[in-house]
């Protein structure tokens, strides 16, 4: 993310000088002459308790050949002296990150800017506290992203604000607190903040865009949750409240029900226990709830939506003592019995959007013996015909590629210190199920005289699908002898739900880098003698 070819003057960049093992900051001055830039190198001083600074510059010189990451600075002009520049992430480059830390930013009054890495609670109390329109300005975002009707207004946030502070679970206030100002972390507002990542929703095969209305919604695994509530609501709440879907942004709440609240601590363990029973799978006596409970009382196989009974056998179940556990029960039921379809109901229309992200598609391999390989291809200069082979296990849930020449070194000609191989594997497996990749380790042997370095990426993309994933490992001193590592994929592209066939392509990279004249002789090496895939299999 956020790589340049070349030197752009102004920028602040992270290198290493030939024969020092720390990292040196420079900010590119000017472009002197064809691959040569003027720079300057700045010092690190550590601050206790802010952004380090940068200090004493010194004109250094600048070739091609030397290995520049890009990194960010925030420089402070102040009147009659000279900018102060504060270091972002510890000089981080922005390839190792998700978001850029300069990307967005507060302006509070008086023209100060407050950059995502300064943020704190303080902060966005202040902000938060301060600004009188924030209802209104909430509300018309969230009718834009998922165009509600009747559309909200000021009131009905409020209203739902007001109504969290009597929730029984934190997290459960909070899911709503982060949906009714749309900052859930769905895949395309995490794209929109400079994330880089793959912006399809993994829960349906990636079909559709992960927007906020599609996660919550549209879905269809959100759908078959909203079809079971709209199924078994009278069976929690009774004719209390009629059914509706978005209770959850409207915080319809009659205001008979906060007189109870507050009168005793069985309704607020009673209502957490409906919330994490109905979210979580059951930590403790699963096998039992499950021989229990009836097949309309389950979601997604392992999560359950249990009847109030079984609720309250299981806040009692801390004595293990079946007699005990039965005469606690009866005494609960009696003090609790006329106030569990109220809470149950409170809670439930709150909880209604968590559960939307509780139960994706449940990782699960097809059948052992069930995924055959159709044909594999490979071509490179890292893998010439007859020197590469692909082993997969029985289970179909990893895959080895091994090779017989797949080596990069220096000195020599730009061929020799780049090599790739290409590998395509067309399998076939049941329908129901779709693939991607999880993990790489990388097998091999390198060594590296003074000044010289090297990387090994790998990246995978699906044929007739858009999208590449990659994953990039720098090598160099002190590694020198056999290595082995692994590196997983950060985002994940999947093949459409429903294919049965699919030609997965992956491409690997080996490449040394020599150091700038007159060092440009020194020996590197890097051998790449086989790769070991993981598949992460999701059933749709």
């Amino acid at each position: 993310m956020l790589r340049t070819m070349d030197p752009v003057p102004g920028e602040w960049y992270v290198t290493k000088h030939v024969g020092e093992d720390d990292k040196c900051i420079v900010q590119i001055v000017q472009d002197l002459v064809e691959d040569l830039w003027l720079a300057q190198q700045w010092e690190k001083n550590e601050v206790p308790g802010k952004l380090p600074r940068l200090q004493s510059p010194t004109e250094v010189s600048i070739v091609s050949q030397q290995p520049l990451r890009l990194i960010r600075v925030f420089s402070v002009s102040q009147p009659l002296h000279a900018p102060v520049h504060c270091l972002l992430m510890d000089g981080k480059p922005l390839s190792d990150l998700r978001i850029d830390p300069m990307g967005h930013s507060w302006r509070l009054p008086g023209g100060r800017r407050i950059l995502l890495s300064q943020y704190t609670s303080k902060l966005g109390r202040q902000i938060i506290a301060k600004d009188p329109e924030l209802p209104d300005v909430a509300a018309r975002k969230l009718n834009r992203l998922i165009q509600t009707q009747p559309p909200l207004g000021p009131r009905e946030m409020r209203q739902l604000w007001d109504q969290l502070k009597v929730l029984p679970s934190q997290k459960f206030a909070a899911l709503s607190w982060l949906l009714s100002h749309t900052a859930i972390p769905c895949a395309i507002w995490l794209f929109e903040k400079g994330m880089d990542i793959c912006t399809k929703c993994l829960r349906c095969g990636v079909h559709e865009e992960e927007t906020l209305e599609h996660l919550f919604w549209s879905c269809p695994a959100s759908r078959r949750l909203w079809i079971w509530w709209g199924n078994h609501w009278a069976r929690f709440v009774g004719d209390l409240l009629t059914w509706e879907e978005k209770w959850a942004l409207h915080g319809k709440l009659p205001p008979s029900w906060f007189k109870h609240i507050g009168k005793g601590r069985e309704r607020r363990d009673v209502a957490c226990t409906i919330s994490f029973s109905t979210a979580f799978p059951p930590r403790r006596g699963r096998v039992r709830l499950q021989a229990n409970s009836s097949r309309s009382g389950e979601v997604g196989g392992c999560y359950l939506l249990p009847s109030p009974e079984q609720l309250i056998c299981c806040w009692a179940r801390g004595d293990r003592s079946k007699v005990r556990r039965k005469a606690k029960t009866k005494r609960i039921s009696r003090r609790v019995s006329q106030s569990l379809s109220m809470m149950a109901a409170m809670v439930v229309l709150l909880l209604l959007g968590l559960l939307q992200l509780a139960v994706p598609g449940l990782a699960q391999s097809p059948p052992s013996g069930s995924v055959q390989i159709q044909s594999v291809t490979y071509a490179g200069f890292g893998c010439l015909p007859g020197s590469a082979e692909v082993l997969f296990s029985d289970d179909g849930t990893a895959f080895t590629v091994k090779f017989g020449n797949f080596t990069a070194f220096s000195p020599g000609r730009p061929a020799d210190r780049k090599r790739n191989c290409r590998v395509g594997v067309n399998m076939i497996y049941p329908a129901g199920f779709v693939y991607t990749l999880e993990t790489v380790t990388f097998t091999g042997y390198a060594e590296f005289e003074e000044g010289v370095k090297g990387s090994v990426e790998t990246g995978y993309f699906f044929s007739d699908i858009p999208g590449t994933v990659t994953t990039l490992r720098e090598v160099g001193p002190p590694l020198d002898g056999n290595f082995e590592f692994t590196e997983g994929f950060l985002t994940f592209v999947y093949p459409p739900c429903g294919s049965e066939s699919v030609t997965l392509n992956i491409n690997s990279v080996a490449t040394v880098v020599s150091p700038a004249p007159p060092m440009n002789n020194k020996v590197g090496l890097i051998t790449i003698d086989q790769q070991d895939f993981r598949l992460r299999w999701t059933q749709c």
